[in-house]
């Protein structure tokens, strides 16, 4: 549903109130039928589906961040994975790291943003890109999920068997 009505509010409705003329660019607030580009979406979904609560969480992230834009805050499981996906190559699989005890365990999968012709293209020429010598296939950034499990929440929906087994015991 948040995902829809994004959607529907940051590129349908751009797009109609400019006559079906868009604009894909990163400031497209700024632009009438501007679209987000998709490193825009990208991190403006990661804000939406973070804001459903605290057991998950998107981020899409990099080093080489527009001037426009705040940098990322990068920990050391995102440095080593970029780093591990751009040495040793981007057929790596996801990486992934399991943190936390048995009654509150955390998940964090990261894959990388590769860059395509269209960002490359882009990329290369923009005046707020940090990096103007990107080649097809370079790794951009990163795609990060966490999702926080505590085994309380996953013990307390099922009351009602909890109840049972209790009730049994008895």
């Amino acid at each position: 549903t948040d995902i829809r009505s994004y959607y529907a509010t940051n590129i349908v409705a751009r797009v109609n109130a400019a006559g079906g003329k868009a604009v894909p660019v990163h400031n497209y607030h700024e632009i009438a039928g501007g679209i987000p580009i998709p490193a825009t979406l990208s991190l403006e979904l990661g804000r939406v589906i973070g804001g459903r609560g605290d057991n998950i969480r998107y981020r899409f992230v990099s080093d080489y961040v527009f001037t426009s834009r705040e940098p990322h805050r990068l920990d050391d499981f995102e440095r080593a994975a970029l780093n591990s996906f751009r040495t040793e190559g981007i057929d790596k699989p996801p990486i992934m790291q399991l943190t936390g005890s048995v009654f509150d365990r955390q998940i964090r999968l990261a894959a990388p943003v590769l860059m395509g012709e269209a960002c490359v293209a882009c990329h290369n020429t923009h005046p707020e890109s940090p990096k103007r010598d990107w080649k097809v296939g370079d790794v951009r950034g990163l795609q990060e999920v966490e999702i926080a499990q505590p085994i309380a929440a996953n013990i307390f929906s099922f009351k009602y068997l909890l109840t049972y087994f209790a009730g049994a015991g008895f």
